[in-house]
């Protein structure tokens, strides 16, 4: 796995722990690296979500869809 560490690190959950605990972690819970191109969707409302993501470039925008067809951010995670 492409893991990055220093970039997991810079996160508060992971700040004070080492790389080698780092890495022993994420083995444990099955982590991995996924990319996704701009406009592409995680997930749609309704669909059940199994699994925790950090974003470690980039933005994720949540967006709701509104009955007239336009969308209101709701979050954004950077």
């Amino acid at each position: 796995m492409d893991l990055p560490v220093n970039v997991l690190q810079s996160c508060s959950l992971f700040r004070h722990m080492s790389e080698t605990d780092i890495r022993h972690l994420v083995t444990c819970f099955g982590a991995s690296v996924r990319r996704y191109g701009r406009g592409a969707f995680l997930w749609h409302e309704g669909e059940q979500v199994r699994h925790a993501g950090i974003v470690l470039r980039g933005v994720v925008d949540a967006v709701e869809y509104r009955i007239d067809g336009g969308e209101q951010l709701v979050a954004r995670h950077t």
